[in-house]
């Protein structure tokens, strides 16, 4: 995948490997845990007890017990041969958590290579009721960087606000880099990781089939900040945000996939609610949503911004891609795909109230059962789209207005067997720099489908005269044109 977008605005974590190689100061200590006697100690806890700020605790292949307690201290816990022969295993001990970060630990203070499995988490301030979180690892009022690990079956599962299968995060910073989560669950939110007031980077790593009822994945809430970049999310679940709930918080996603996420209730993806949300150079496909926004759900005062980006095969009753419904709620959309998305009312945008730009949109094949193959729009939305093409050869493109709607659609490309506004506001779809042709696309039909278009297409340098492409011509029509291309 893609590395070079959005790279800018994310801490380089390659430099933590120097670490590795040698100790920090010349008073530093290596620690060799053994469960076999062959090193310094038999038992992970207490090396760590026994080591100092700067020292490297290097643990042997085995199986350790969990409520591993990093004590506040500026240290390396490292195993000697990766994550698939060294595992700490709570081994279901009711509220323990595999490892503990709660006593002001830095962000240099590292955790690599292990499998953190079979944990249940420990109770946290924040929650209500009977909740234990961080089943994996809990970090509060504390900083940690986490390197080549596995999260495995870890259950925050307590009746309550119990979050963070994986990975819980309160009042504090963490790292995550080159991990795996799989099968890790938070009753509330958050199966992988779940961030409260805090700040968390995750890179090059892989999430598959943890559930929440609020991010089957990652949850983000309490004024957090999260940056997730050069990352694989597949089969994740929740009952919102099949893969991220954010809410009161800021996400931002790049070069990253998701595949095959759901939720019960809203946002096959993504759930926003009182967020600011940047999806830049994602890949989501086949997602799908019990309500509405088979991928993405934006709720009142959610912002979401979408750029450089597919959003394929969603599925949902209201909004096979996008839907939005509540107070102040936005999207913006440039440079992006949408295939082969369907739903009830608005195959690919579902807008019943709020704000929604659309800027070189491509929408290939979209299908709605009832109103509005492309767009549904309710009596207090505004929908803008200009520098767009829809793409359906083989049935209709419709764009549902209700009364009170408002829909500008100019310096477009429509090629559908027809193509018509329907609703509120009858009558012949018709504006500025309209046209109604094949576009030439390379590939529309594959997976994922290829937009680019092919020499002697009407729609190159076709856009809003004003409007430019980065190569400073007149801009295209379609993702691939404009200031924020999609580029396969």
């Amino acid at each position: 995948m893609s590395g070079a977008r959005g790279t800018s605005a994310l801490v380089g974590c390659g430099a933590l490997w120097a670490l590795f190689g040698q100790t920090t100061n010349a008073e530093a200590a290596d620690l060799l845990v053994d469960p076999g006697g062959a090193g310094d100690y038999v038992g992970i806890q207490e090396a760590i007890d026994a080591a100092s700020d700067g020292d490297r605790v290097l643990v042997a292949p085995g199986t350790y017990p969990g409520g591993v307690d990093l004590r506040g201290k500026d240290i390396v816990l490292i195993s000697t041969s990766g994550p698939s022969v060294t595992e700490i295993n709570s081994q279901d001990t009711p509220h323990e958590s595999t490892i503990l970060a709660t006593s002001g630990e830095p962000l240099s203070a590292m955790v690599s290579g292990f499998t953190l499995t079979r944990g249940h988490g420990t109770q946290n301030r924040w929650a209500l009721g009977n909740a234990w979180s961080g089943a994996g690892i809990y970090v509060l009022d504390s900083a940690l960087t986490v390197h080549n690990c596995r999260f495995v079956q870890n259950l925050a599962r307590h009746s309550g606000q119990s979050i963070g299968g994986g990975l819980v995060v309160i009042d504090g910073e963490v790292n995550v880099t080159e991990s795996l989560f799989v099968g890790n669950l938070g009753y509330y939110g958050g199966g992988a990781i779940a961030a409260l007031a805090s700040e968390v980077l995750v890179e090059d790593s892989t999430f598959r089939g943890n559930i929440g009822a609020r991010g089957g994945a990652i949850f983000v809430a309490e004024g957090s900040d999260v940056i997730v970049h050069s990352s694989v999310f597949e089969s994740n679940e929740a009952s919102w945000g099949g893969t991220f709930y954010v809410m009161d918080s800021a996400l931002m996603v790049t070069s990253s996939r998701v595949s095959g996420s759901s939720a019960l209730m809203d946002g096959g993806v993504l759930f926003v609610k009182e967020a600011e949300v940047l999806l830049d150079d994602v890949l989501s496909d086949s997602s799908a949503a019990g309500r509405d926004g088979g991928h993405i759900r934006v709720a009142t005062g959610g912002s979401v911004t979408v750029t450089a980006s597919q959003l394929t095969d969603g599925l949902a009753l209201g909004g096979g891609a996008v839907a939005m419904r509540g107070e102040a709620t936005s999207f913006t959309a440039a440079g992006v795909v949408f295939g082969g998305n369907s739903a009830v009312d608005g195959g690919d945008l579902w807008v019943f109230d709020g704000v929604a730009s659309l800027n070189n949109i491509t929408s290939l094949s979209a299908t709605a059962s009832v109103a509005g193959s492309v767009l549904w729009l309710g009596d207090g939305a505004t929908v803008t789209a200009l520098n767009t093409i829809a793409y359906r050869p083989d049935g209709p493109i419709a764009l549902f207005t209700e009364d009170g709607a408002s829909l500008s659609w100019r310096w477009s490309l429509l090629y559908g067997q027809t193509g018509a506004l329907t609703g509120g506001a009858l009558g012949e779809l018709g504006g500025d720099g309209l046209l109604f042709v094949d576009p030439l696309l390379a590939d529309p039909e594959a997976h994922p489908p290829d937009v680019r278009l092919l020499e002697g297409s009407p729609a190159i340098d076709a856009g809003e005269p004003t409007e430019l492409d980065t190569d400073g011509s007149r801009a295209d029509l379609g993702a691939t044109g404009g200031q924020d291309p999609w580029l396969p």
